[in-house]
């Protein structure tokens, strides 16, 4: 039985990673890049990435720093395997874009902000008038600060 499951878990090796050289290929060809798409993918989770790229309306860039990630007028920087799982919760699945139910001019705090996902969400949303974003590590501020900047049209709501 332990055989069994070794010969198993080598079948899925190799089928991930062939799974993920397709991926890798799409995302160049879609950000028109001529350099390999760069971000480490995890084992058997590369399936975030093509939902990513499978969702409606969406488009792949490079940028010097990474791979500029384009949605419903939303961009988020995406420079490692943590950024693709937050795109996907934030901008595909819209883990945080709840109805704020009779509010009008809103004003959303974000403590935790991280990259500033949930605050572009937020900003977003005509109903929010004003998102206070707090992110207590320096180094993911500036990551926060950065994707702002790829988004000059709601940035100052934040």
């Amino acid at each position: 039985m332990e055989y069994l499951k070794k010969i198993i878990d080598l079948a899925w090796n190799i089928l991930d990673k062939h799974r993920q050289k397709k991926l890798r290929n799409r995302v160049m060809r879609a950000s028109g890049a001529d350099r390999p798409f760069t971000i480490p993918l995890l084992f058997g989770e590369s399936w975030k990435l093509q939902k990513l790229l499978d969702a409606p309306g969406s488009s792949v860039s490079v940028t010097p720093d990474g791979y500029l990630y384009t949605i419903g007028g939303k961009s988020l920087l995406l420079t490692d395997w943590n950024d693709i799982f937050i795109a996907v919760d934030s901008f595909v699945d819209f883990d945080y874009n709840f109805a704020l139910a009779g509010t009008e001019n809103a004003v959303v705090f974000d403590v935790g902000a991280n990259i500033g996902d949930t605050a572009l969400v937020f900003a977003s949303n005509p109903r929010v008038e004003k998102v206070f974003s707090f992110e207590p590590l320096h180094s993911i501020h500036q990551r926060l600060q950065q994707n702002l900047c790829y988004n000059p049209e709601i940035k100052d709501k934040i």
